[in-house]
């Protein structure tokens, strides 16, 4: 009798990466995306296209064969390559879908990003002597580089 399919839900992370493609993630979502790639132990010898998965797991909803096989297909006739043709490349591709998913999903809830673009912290105001010195130097008559060498020691 066989074993019934464990389907995994990728909603969050689907809705997470809805408007980005594999060169807009940050370096740290790359990294992760290609170590569980790497370390998936049921790959073996031959690795997966990180361009594969990564396109599955952006448009796939729930990664359950019928799903991998689908969007595989979609793209890999997008991009005018074979098209995978055994049911054991199918489940690698799960596997790996599935392994990178989890680990997108551990690295959001850790707070990372996804994205390239980190957070812009707010600048810090001067405190009253930097007022000082830069009103100082206004009043010496200093030049605009002197005052903006100033302006940059102080962050």
């Amino acid at each position: 009798m066989a074993k019934k399919e464990v389907i995994h839900g990728n909603t969050k992370l689907n809705e997470a990466l809805k408007r980005t493609n594999y060169n807009g993630l940050s370096p740290e979502a790359k990294t992760i995306i290609n170590e569980a790639i790497q370390n998936c132990p049921s790959l073996g010898k031959y690795k997966l296209p990180v361009d594969d998965v990564f396109y599955i797991i952006r448009n796939a909803n729930e990664l359950s064969k019928e799903q991998v096989l689908h969007h595989l297909t979609i793209y890999r006739s997008d991009k005018s390559k074979k098209f995978p043709n055994s049911v054991s490349s199918i489940e690698k591709y799960k596997k790996a879908c599935t392994a990178v998913a989890k680990a997108l999903e551990d690295f959001i809830e850790g707070g990372g990003l996804l994205c390239g673009l980190k957070k812009v912290l707010p600048a810090k105001p001067m405190n009253d002597e930097q007022k000082q010195t830069v009103q100082n130097l206004l009043d010496e008559n200093a030049s605009a580089m002197d005052i903006i060498a100033y302006l940059q020691t102080i962050r």
